[in-house]
């Protein structure tokens, strides 16, 4: 079992990674549940892995219900492989969040989970390409695909936006995990980002997203 003060701090990771993606009121509907869930508990007395362990199940079945609108009408590709910009910006929380419970339970066979450490999510509103759009000689890599995307600030994804991932990749403190575990790849790779790196990435994003279940309940 979870000590108090760990499933507090989860709450808090679970509660910030859903404020930063749902901003709008309109859209904040998991707050609606969870006071609908905390108003049928005894006052005073809700228990905090309780309460986790709802905003877990809501936020699974939130990602579950996102693959079937994303599920692609005739095709065998993973409906996250290669949306690019379009990709959800929930995703990409999901996946920070997946990579810190993982951190912190030892749970699931996740690559890179020792680059994961505490981090804040933020409001961060810009997909950026690892190795950037501008680039004309990409080899056979989609530039779309999940392995080479990450969530950002709209002000950090103009100022990085031609630059070669070499450049890019400065491990500073408090990174997001996924963009973290890319720039790690980056620097284990002798500054290469490209096709390899980037369909290895995919692959541990793939896996990650898979073990959703097993890391988190």
């Amino acid at each position: 079992n979870e000590k108090e003060g760990d499933v507090q701090k989860r709450i808090i990771m679970q509660e910030a990674m859903l404020q930063v993606t749902f901003r709008s009121k309109k859209y904040k509907n998991w707050l609606f549940y969870l006071i609908e869930w905390l108003s049928k508990q005894e006052v005073n007395q809700v228990d905090p892995s309780s309460m986790s362990a709802y905003l877990d199940k809501w936020i699974l079945e939130y990602f579950n219900s996102l693959t079937e609108k994303t599920k692609p009408a005739e095709s065998t590709s993973w409906q996250f492989e290669a949306l690019g910009t379009n990709t959800p910006h929930f995703v990409f929380n999901f996946i920070d969040y997946l990579y810190w419970v993982a951190s912190k339970r030892s749970k699931g066979n996740v690559r890179y989970v020792d680059e994961v450490s505490d981090f804040n999510f933020k409001y961060y509103n810009s997909i950026e390409h690892h190795l950037p759009q501008s680039y004309k000689d990409t080899g056979n890599v989609n530039i779309d695909n999940i392995g080479n995307l990450c969530l950002i600030s709209r002000e950090k994804n103009s100022s990085l936006n031609a630059k070669a991932p070499k450049e890019k990749a400065k491990l500073e403190p408090g990174l997001q995990p996924k963009r973290k575990i890319m720039y790690r790849i980056t620097h284990d790779s002798e500054g290469m980002w490209g096709e390899k790196q980037i369909m290895e990435h995919y692959k541990d994003i793939k896996e990650l997203l898979e073990q959703r279940d097993s890391i988190l309940l």
